[in-house]
């Protein structure tokens, strides 16, 4: 709580303590309606005072960050302290020398001062009291101040003699700092006048000696003169009475019922609770926490935020916990959260809204779910009932997904609804975040149970769905998305359009694009406004080849603009960012580099207005512009796109970084590009995991390798990067024959244990077994970095184990052709591929890779022949625009000029969507 004592201003300062008791619920404010004395005036805010610490904070003070926290850490270390002041520049006896000339400059210096002074402290005879923190107990000892030393002067050491009488310690925190401007009210009324008025009265009630008058200003430096064994006051005055509250003028804040109470239940969220509850600071007035049984220190946690939280035993329905905090709430609102939520954007306005008592029932509020690895780089938005009246009668139902509408259309069936620009973050669908939960599995249990209560229920179906294409059971996810879609008939819930997009995404895992086209079709009937529709068309094209087919729906997708959530569910950027990065692959496909710049500038500048970090937008701008000769165009491209310029986004810096190590081989300029950004990110004050894994692996790249494991091994293995920067880090200790700390890590996977044991004896096993298939992905990875290293000899004994990884002929050989052909190292190429195209059996995209081999090694006529037969058995032609491109090419290089314009006049009629100018022709 906060109380402020005015004494009688007339300078317009009650117009601003008014204003802030309305917004403030935790606020009391004393109006006396005279000037009656620092002391007399503190009795009043003490006789207020309701906490077990009380700290006092005159009007001329300036706090410095955890200076508060500092103070009380003190009184937890201590029991025997009953007061705790702060040094400061002006203040007798906590006064210390500053160099600080303006308040930026303060807090700078306070900073430095409390980490160098960190634990350190002193007791002391008495502390002044424009900042102190008091237990509650000395004050029931000693009562308040002594308001009979007048207006201001000693009354605050007569305080600390007598806390001392009563047997407690004053302690000065040399770890703690607050800045006083001192005497801008004593200096007002006079500092020598009132000093004079007090010092008869404090000389009498401490039996002071005569010669005590010479230390009249500094009389708190003397402790000799007041030892409490030696000069103790009189009984009578060791306590002294506080005001009657009820004789006070008082403005309180939160009188009556509380405007807004948070809602929650939680189960072992000690990681995810502070953030949460941060964001309501100031917001909510009451918190009411339902704990399921934590282990961890959730509901402590909570208790330090001042929730009342009520332990319930989990009955396997959300509902059920959701409607105990009902009951517990005493708001007039209720706001419900998750611990993996925050109020975000908007939530200022809030209590503001709610006071002008608006007729609707309650609010839908826009929340953004991030996905991915880590929070705001993409989301996916929907509408969330979150904030209600607090009715009679309410519960929530469904034991997955609550809601609570229908039971608010019960008890009041006129209700109004509407949706306010208060936006909820939610963290929880983070990969990471799943993952460590296990939700899906309980998510599954819970949605088939409320199915076998309603076989016929849309949503249950739904949230089946839902789970079954989160475990990547595509045939199953579908079946259960078509029985919710037969089941909602004619009605358009919100979670529609959801639906359909997931019923797609499953058709295209199951490798039926035309019926997912043929789903879509139908969808952009509906009277919907739904960008995903269009952005999953554009993606179904586009790997079909049809880019210009493509790209119209792309723009279709943009042209939808929604700004709130207020019916339907939509990723977020498939009206902006990602639409825009869609259009830039399809520019990129046609051969439009600019344009394909454009986009994917726009792109970034999108998500960057709306604060997001699009990695995929990043990545192909800075790998597109690196084809360019000089690194220096490609911070120049990021700059022009970045809002606010590219000094105020250090995380772009480091993303960019990392997008520019990625393709191997590496572009010429990638390592001084990647180089440049860390240390412009660094100079920022940008630190982390994600840049220590990004710097381990330019240091892997620059062969420094002892130095890339140093800061590889600050990558936690929980982090996004963890494996990845794990299996970097093995493999730089390896390359410094640094075999101690290989051995160290205690590496469980075969193919790495198999490949140390070679690389350090020579004599490793073969990894003959079939080895888990992810490697088949990672394996060519590790290969190819070996390449870029020049690492030949690792990269020899590294073979061996292929077998292991791709124990079939044919994906070994496509692998090693396709990394050969990354290097341009085309001889390799025909030597890896020949077997197979002789044996039979090998793909087109083989066939295709032998053909480009062949025409930069000048067999153009072999090439010639591959590229006409895979011609003859495509599908269409945006299927072949790679082999025409290649044949005109060939034709080019034998002299065949007037074949050569055949295929191009044939690719410009072809429904490619674009025509070659002379420059692209040469090209």
């Amino acid at each position: 709580e906060l109380i402020i004592v005015d004494n009688g201003s007339t300078d317009g300062s009650r117009r601003y303590l008014k204003a802030l008791v309305r917004q403030h619920r935790n606020v009391k404010v004393v109006l006396n309606p005279s000037n009656i004395g620092a002391p007399a005036g503190r009795n009043c805010g003490l006789a207020l005072a309701e906490g077990d610490f009380l700290a006092f904070l005159d009007s001329d003070t300036v706090v410095t960050n955890g200076w508060l926290e500092r103070l009380l850490r003190w009184m937890e270390i201590d029991p025997t302290l009953g007061m705790v002041g702060p040094c400061s520049n002006f203040a007798s006896g906590q006064q210390i020398e500053v160099d600080y000339r303006n308040l930026k400059e303060m807090h700078e210096f306070a900073q430095r001062w409390c980490e160098r002074n960190c634990g350190s402290g002193l007791e002391t005879s008495a502390l002044i009291s424009f900042c102190v923190l008091m237990r509650r107990s000395v004050i029931e000892a000693i009562g308040g101040m002594d308001a009979r030393f007048g207006l201001i002067m000693h009354e605050d050491i007569d305080h600390s003699l007598r806390a001392r009488v009563a047997g407690f310690r004053c302690w000065l925190a040399l770890d703690a700092f607050v800045h006083h401007y001192g005497n801008r009210t004593s200096g007002r009324l006079g500092v020598e006048r009132m000093m004079d008025a007090a010092w008869p009265r404090f000389k009498e009630k401490w039996n002071l000696p005569p010669e005590a008058e010479r230390f009249r200003p500094s009389i708190s430096l003397v402790p000799e003169l007041f030892h409490p064994r030696h000069r103790p006051p009189c009984p009578q005055d060791l306590y002294e009475p506080l005001p009657d509250r009820n004789t006070l003028r008082v403005l309180e804040g939160g009188k009556g019922r509380p405007l807004l109470s948070l809602c929650m239940i939680t189960k072992d969220e000690a990681d995810a609770l502070p953030r949460c509850l941060e964001s309501v600071k100031g917001i909510v007035d009451e918190i009411v926490v339902v704990d399921t049984g934590s282990t961890d220190e959730t509901p402590q946690i909570a208790e330090g935020y001042g929730a009342k939280v009520i332990r319930f035993t989990w009955t396997g329905s959300f509902s059920d916990a959701r409607n105990e905090s009902l009951k517990h709430a005493t708001g007039e609102w209720i706001l419900w959260l998750d611990a993996d939520e925050a109020l975000a954007e908007g939530k200022e306005n809030l209590r503001r809204i709610l006071e002008q008592a608006p007729e609707e029932v309650g609010f839908i509020l826009p929340m953004v779910s991030f996905v991915g690895h880590r929070p705001h780089r993409e989301g996916h938005v929907h509408p969330a009932f979150r904030l209600f009246r607090n009715l009679p009668g309410l519960r929530f139902h469904r034991n997955l997904h609550e809601q609570i509408v229908a039971s608010i259309r019960q008890v009041r069936p006129d209700a109004k609804f509407g949706a306010l620009p208060v936006w909820i973050e939610h963290y929880g669908y983070l990969t990471p975040w799943v993952r460590r939960k296990q939700k899906v599995a309980r998510n599954l249990e819970l949605a088939k149970r409320d199915l076998r209560a309603n076989p016929s229920d849309p949503f249950a179906w739904y949230n089946l769905g839902r789970e079954y294409q989160r475990l990547a059971q595509w045939e199953r996810a579908f079946y259960c998305l078509r029985r919710a879609l037969f089941h909602l008939g004619d009605t358009f819930p919100p979670y529609l359009v959801r639906c359909l997009c997931d019923m797609v995404r499953c058709l295209i895992h199951l490798g039926r694009s035309q019926q997912a086209l043929a789903l879509l079709e139908e969808a952009h009937a509906l009277p919907l406004e739904a960008p995903d529709l269009w952005m999953l068309e554009g993606e179904i094209r586009w790997r079909l080849g049809q880019w210009a087919l493509a790209l119209e729906a792309f723009r279709k997708a943009l042209a939808s603009s929604p700004t709130l959530p207020l019916h339907f569910d939509w990723s977020e950027g498939a009206a902006s960012y990602g639409a825009w990065y869609w259009m830039g692959l399809c520019h990129q496909r046609m051969g439009q580099w600019e344009e394909a710049l454009r986009c994917f500038g726009r792109s970034l500048q999108e998500a960057l207005v709306r604060h997001r970090y699009y990695e995929p937008a990043i990545a192909s701008l800075v790998q597109q512009k690196l084809l360019r000769p000089s690194a220096e165009g490609v911070l120049e491209t990021l700059e022009q796109w970045t809002p606010r310029g590219l000094a105020a986004h250090p995380t772009l810096m480091v993303l960019a970084a990392k997008a520019a190590l990625e393709p191997l081989p590496l572009p010429p300029s990638a390592l001084k590009l990647a180089q440049t950004l860390l240390a412009m990110a660094e100079e920022q004050g940008r630190n982390g995991e994600e840049l220590a894994f990004v710097r381990g692996k330019m240091l892997l790249l620059q062969r420094r390798y002892a130095e890339a494991a140093r800061w590889l091994a600050r990558v936690p293995p929980e982090a996004p990067e963890g494996g990845m920067a794990l299996g970097l880090r093995l493999l730089a200790h390896a390359l410094a024959q640094e075999w101690e700390e290989v051995a160290a890590l205690e590496v469980e996977d075969p193919l790495w244990r198999g490949l140390m044991e070679r690389w350090q004896t020579g004599q490793g096993p073969k990894a003959s077994s079939p080895l888990p298939e992810a490697w088949r992905a990672h394996f060519p990875e590790l290969l190819a970095l070996l390449l870029q290293l020049e690492e030949f000899q690792r990269y020899e004994e590294a073979l061996a184990l292929l077998d292991g990884v791709f124990p079939d002929e044919v994906d070994k050989g496509m692998a090693l052709g396709a990394l050969y052909g990354r290097f341009g190292l085309w001889e390799l190429v025909t030597e890896t591929l020949l077997p197979l195209a002789f044996n039979g059996g090998m793909p087109r995209e083989g066939w295709l890779l032998l053909a480009q081999a062949c025409h930069r090694l000048g067999y153009h006529e072999e090439a010639e022949k591959i590229l006409l037969r895979l011609l003859q058995e495509a599908n269409g032609a945006e299927e072949a625009l790679q082999e025409y491109l290649l044949l005109a090419g060939t034709y080019i290089a034998q002299g065949k000029s007037q074949e050569a314009q055949q295929v191009l006049d044939w690719i410009a009629q072809g429904n490619f969507g674009f025509a070659f100018g002379e420059d692209r022709t040469r090209r």
